[in-house]
């Protein structure tokens, strides 16, 4: 898709080109028209995730910001792709978050050393970091 983006003033405002006007920009992303801020208003900040320290050993923490409330899913994979812990499940706000991973699977025995994923999922969206636990 290509949006076009108007300068009316110093206010970008998402306009259809009419002819040649030398005020528009037309820009091609991966968004949508309700990503484009028009007079004033914010554009939406995008899911984001990592984890901290990294490497870690014994823990990390995750942080993880949602832009809106949603159904959600925290969890660590392994390099094989099998789930070995859900941190987070269920509904969550809007804003920053934090969670804990401590090199635990779900049924409480240490995991290996090695490289782990941490995926949020939302309804709209998911991210995906690397963290490698060293013993």
């Amino acid at each position: 898709m290509v949006y076009v983006i108007e300068l009316v003033g110093n206010t970008l405002k998402s306009t259809i080109p009419v002819g040649g006007n030398p005020n528009c920009v037309a820009v091609q992303a991966q968004m949508t028209s309700a990503d484009v801020g028009v007079a004033g208003e914010a554009l939406e900040t995008p899911l984001r995730l990592g984890c901290h320290p990294n490497p870690f050993n014994p823990k990390t923490t995750i942080a993880f910001y949602m832009p809106e409330r949603s159904a959600m899913e925290l969890a660590v994979y392994n390099v094989s792709g099998r789930r070995v812990a859900l941190l987070e499940h269920g509904t969550m706000g809007a804003g920053e978050h934090r969670a804990e991973w401590n090199g635990r699977c779900s049924d409480g025995s240490a995991v290996a050393t090695g490289v782990y994923f941490m995926r949020l999922r939302t309804m709209d969206d998911s991210k995906t970091v690397k963290a490698v636990l060293l013993k």
